[in-house]
């Protein structure tokens, strides 16, 4: 009995982690050059990039020329290429394929039906197969992001700056430039406010709980822009 007891919380341990490495959170995208969340809709190349994450989408194809620490969430059917990285860790729905050129090590967390190749140094790679991976998208508004805007190639045309960000509840918030509607919603996807036909560079807020929103913000006809919002 004294035996079967540390293999059992052995045995806890590994399966409460496991179930861990299996579920994860898909942040809002905040694209900038030196670090951040992206969300990619389309094939795209990184050149350098360190402590980043990817959200790739279905059929998109994400290609890292060099990178260190990053972290890619990949949905079905997507694609990852790394030429060169330093300790990166992917989280791959069903039917991706990931192909990692290098010699370095790295974690893959993958559905059964997703392919790992490393060709260069196969011990290399340590591979953790899940049974379905999840993500929860709680912080994107309750489903995925995949189809709007903040793609990697999109949304580094456009750059809305909204301020200030915290906010107080029931103040006034700012934006560069004009916007048409905004809705906003909390972190259970829930619309707890909207506006539409603004077309004004600010907006009053009611007074709403402390903590953080999604706001979905359209520009004229353009698709919609989302900015996460801290109120305070």
């Amino acid at each position: 009995m004294k035996t079967i007891l540390p293999l059992l919380f052995i045995l806890f341990t590994f399966i409460s982690t496991a179930q861990q490495l299996c579920t994860q959170v898909v942040p809002p995208a905040v694209n900038n050059s030196t670090g951040g969340v992206f969300h990619v809709h389309n094939d795209s190349t990184i050149t350098n990039g360190n402590g980043l994450l990817f959200y790739i989408c279905s059929g998109a194809h994400l290609t890292i020329n060099s990178s260190a620490g990053n972290i890619y969430l990949m949905e079905d059917n997507s694609l990852l290429t790394i030429n060169a990285h330093n300790g990166d860790a992917v989280f791959a729905k069903g039917n991706c394929t990931i192909i990692d050129n290098t010699m370095e090590n790295i974690v893959v967390n993958k559905e059964a039906s997703s392919s790992f190749s490393k060709p260069n140094m196969p011990s290399a790679g340590i591979v953790f197969t899940c049974s379905t991976m999840v993500f929860d998208y709680s912080m994107v508004g309750g489903s995925s992001s995949c189809g709007q805007i903040n793609g990697l190639n999109e949304y580094q045309k456009k750059t809305l700056i909204t301020y200030p960000n915290p906010i107080k509840s029931g103040g006034s918030l700012f934006f560069s430039e004009e916007i048409n509607t905004l809705k906003l919603y909390n972190l259970n996807g829930e619309l707890v406010f909207e506006s539409l036909n603004i077309n004004s560079e600010n907006i009053h807020l009611p007074e709403l709980t402390t903590g953080f929103y999604i706001a979905k913000i359209s520009l004229n006809k353009e698709k919609e822009i989302q900015v996460k919002i801290n109120i305070q």
